[in-house]
């Protein structure tokens, strides 16, 4: 009687772990599917990404092809050290990244439309009227 009664004791602990187990399996299976949505977004967000990154590439292209050698040699050497901005408007009569007032003979050149360099921070600088 004693055996009956442990064996039908450990027939409903099997079944309480064996629904347990399922339960876990079903959440186990919920996160599969959110990391999988989730993977599947920035899948899409890098192909995007790469895409528009190819867009910019090539349109960065289209506008280098624009600019006078001595410029893009200028560019190019200075992108980095000079925080990628490398050109700079004169305004107010002061270049528009370090604000230090471009001196006369300079400012009057730039106003005539000739290309400088910011004495203070070294930015290629142009007037827009």
């Amino acid at each position: 009687m004693k055996l009956a009664y442990e064996t039908d004791e450990l027939k409903e602990k099997l079944k309480i772990l064996k629904e347990e187990n399922i339960k876990k399996e079903k959440e186990i299976m919920k996160k599969l599917e959110e990391i999988q949505e989730e993977l599947e977004d920035i899948e899409y967000e890098k192909k995007y990404t790469r895409e528009k990154i190819e867009k910019k590439k090539k349109e960065m292209e289209e506008l280098r092809k624009k600019l006078p050698e001595e410029i893009l040699e200028f560019y190019d050497k200075y992108r980095e050290s000079l925080g990628g901005k490398v050109v700079a408007v004169v305004e107010n009569g002061a270049c528009s990244v370090c604000t230090m007032k471009i001196p006369g003979k300079v400012y009057s050149e730039i106003i005539k439309g000739k290309e400088g360099k910011c004495p203070n921070c070294g930015r290629w600088i142009f007037y827009i009227e």
